[in-house]
């Protein structure tokens, strides 16, 4: 099982502040991180429609709708309880072209001024 996710049972409900759903594009499956003192995680599978079904039983329908799309076109998302926000986990490339040096660059982006 992917990140030594539990089989089933799932937990009654859903402890702590947030927990964090990963979808593994690999095995094609979701596994759920929850917020406890353990770090418990738990392999919730492919059926999308149990996975909906789960989270109405928890109690968070709206908020695991939303994660379940967004873990699956980013890959990972944090849901959190206490205001139903659902944040996107990913890792982001810096383009290192984009960096503008104030003090290097001063000057070199502004056209030349002409003398009249």
């Amino acid at each position: 099982m992917p990140y030594g996710a539990k089989p089933l049972p799932l937990p009654e409900s859903l402890p702590g502040d947030f927990f964090v759903l990963v979808y593994d594009r690999l095995m094609e499956t979701y596994v759920l991180l929850i917020d406890d003192k353990d770090g418990s995680s738990y392999d919730l599978g492919d059926d999308i429609q149990q996975m909906m079904w789960q989270f109405r039983r928890w109690g968070h329908p709206k908020l695991g709708d939303s994660c379940i799309d967004l873990a699956r076109t980013f890959g990972s998302v944090q849901g959190v309880f206490k205001d139903g926000r659902t944040i996107p986990l990913f890792k982001r490339e810096a383009d290192k072209r984009s960096v503008w040096h104030k003090e290097k660059d001063r000057g070199r982006s502004l056209p030349p001024l002409r003398a009249t």
